[in-house]
């Protein structure tokens, strides 16, 4: 179904099977990290459009943008907006 890795409070691994996606899994990750870490962050790849509509509409905002050193492709660092 899905997964979700922590590294203190940075979200660095979530994943969940495109065929469990809008099931509300991705949700329930989120809700059980921020209930074990409160505060989270995240990187992802600009192109990385599915995931990132899930982070908009689950309340992450972006405070950075750069460039991944080993790919050159752009990240956004995202921060999860609580109000």
């Amino acid at each position: 179904m899905g997964f979700i890795s922590l590294l203190g409070n940075n979200v660095v691994g979530p994943f969940v099977h495109p065929s469990m996606q809008r099931k509300g899994i991705g949700k329930f990750l989120m809700d059980h990290a921020k209930a074990l870490r409160g505060q989270l962050e995240l990187g992802d790849f600009k192109s990385n459009r599915i995931g990132r509509d899930f982070r908009d509409r689950y309340g992450f905002e972006i405070v950075k943008k750069y460039v991944h050193e080993s790919t050159g492709r752009p990240i956004f660092r995202m921060q999860l907006n609580e109000t």
